[in-house]
């Protein structure tokens, strides 16, 4: 059974001795996120990588939901066709994912409602 490997891998040595391994598969939606152009980059032989998103919250559970929010953002503006952003204030990123969450639970339930 194939195995696949995800969750912080942003330099391209570390994604070449995994995938050296028995592992079939490297994950790298964060990193992507925030430089979609780094396997062309590796491939070029250039040795980038992506610098990982931190945040030295107290309160573990909200910080972890802050860094999904930033990569949430830079997947929203890659998907308009816009550069990422990877320097996002973690805390905007969080309200404002926030918020168009509680816009969009809204709007579902005004659909329901009218159905």
């Amino acid at each position: 059974m194939p195995l696949m490997v995800t969750g912080g891998v942003r330099r391209k040595e570390v994604a070449e001795r995994v995938v050296g391994g028995s592992v079939a598969v490297v994950g790298l939606a964060t990193a992507l996120a925030i430089e979609p152009t780094l396997p062309s980059q590796w491939k070029e032989g250039q040795d980038a990588e992506v610098e990982p998103i931190v945040v030295r919250w107290k309160n573990r559970a909200l910080a972890s939901l802050a860094v999904a929010s930033v990569v949430k953002k830079q997947l929203g503006l890659l998907s308009q066709g816009k550069r990422a952003r990877p320097r996002t204030s973690p805390l905007m990123a969080l309200i404002g994912n926030q918020l168009k969450s509680r816009r969009q639970a809204k709007r579902y339930r005004q659909w329901i409602g009218q159905a």
